[in-house]
């Protein structure tokens, strides 16, 4: 069984107990499983779940793109592309500020 099917079937394992009501104890004794086993799959599938919703935080790489000088002024702010801020010519440096708090409190 490789790594990927590993986690595939313990995935199913924890929602299939979770679905079931039972406490993890019982499940695992009529399934014939490890309760520390399944206990430990779903401390590292939850763990792997925060890390991939977690916004990086510290040094961005910067990606220079070709200026067209026919474009409005502007500047284009992307983090993880999950992120997008495009500011243009004129735009509220307050504004820009409020929204850069509330996205470092995150």
């Amino acid at each position: 069984m490789t790594t990927e099917e590993r986690q595939v079937y313990w995935e199913k394992q924890v929602k299939r107990w979770q679905a079931s009501g039972m406490s993890m104890h019982a499940w695992c004794k009529k399934q014939g499983i490890s309760d520390k086993t399944l206990g430990n799959w779903r401390r590292k599938l939850q763990q792997q779940k925060e890390v991939q919703n977690q916004v990086p935080s510290g040094w961005q790489e910067v990606k220079r793109t070709t200026y067209d000088r026919s474009a409005a002024m502007g500047i284009k702010l992307e983090v993880n592309e999950k992120i997008k801020i495009e500011l243009k010519q004129g735009f509220d440096p307050q504004l820009l500020m409020d929204v850069v708090r509330v996205l470092t409190q995150c």
